[in-house]
């Protein structure tokens, strides 16, 4: 038990990493996964949404970090036309609040809020209607076919599927339910209007 964590020890060895943009791993930070962390995000994620709903804003993701003696409660938000620094502060102080009142969270913690980022995920259907024409990396769990990744361009949603145009321009129909993770990747030096 560590008192620093109010009680609560560190959760169980999973797996110390990072995926760089380029899919290469790097050490960096635990990221949650056991089961009862995947619970507290899903809390997490259905507390939250219809508070940031009512001011117009979407809870994109909630990610559980453990960093040595440090949990962070990280939550990536997004609205029309994009968050600023402003709105992440003014976000977190409302959802502070909630987070105190609500008392969902059984340990010490650092609460982020930050934007999606350019390489942002993908976690509802919505999502990929929206995004479709941007490359997107997909990761399936369990495989699919004889493959786990799957990269592309966005073709939308079908069915429960998610269609992707891979590079020799074939459609790959990935079932949603199996995708285990999707993030946009977005080339942040070309320009909409620049063809291929």
């Amino acid at each position: 038990m560590d008192s620093a964590l109010g009680g609560v020890g560190l959760p169980p060895l999973g797996r110390w990493c990072r995926v760089s943009p380029v899919g290469e791993e790097a050490p960096v930070f635990f990221v949650a996964k056991n089961e009862e962390q995947m619970d507290l995000r899903r809390r997490l994620l259905d507390a939250l949404e219809p508070h940031l709903a009512e001011d117009g804003a979407e809870l994109v993701d909630v990610k559980v970090q453990v960093k040595g003696q440090r949990r962070t409660i990280c939550l990536l938000v997004d609205q029309p036309g994009g968050v600023n620094i402003d709105d992440c502060a003014r976000i977190s102080r409302r959802l502070e609040d909630i987070l105190d009142a609500q008392d969902l969270i059984p340990f010490h913690y650092v609460l982020e809020v930050s934007s999606p980022g350019l390489d942002r995920p993908l976690r509802k259907p919505h999502h990929y209607e929206r995004f479709v024409g941007e490359r997107v990396r997909i990761r399936m769990v369990p495989e699919f076919g004889d493959r786990r990744q799957f990269s592309g361009t966005l073709a939308g949603l079908d069915e429960g599927n998610v269609l992707v145009v891979d590079e020799s321009g074939d459609e790959c129909r990935l079932p949603l339910d199996r995708v285990h993770s999707a993030r946009v990747q977005i080339d942040p030096w070309k320009r909409k209007d620049q063809p291929e």
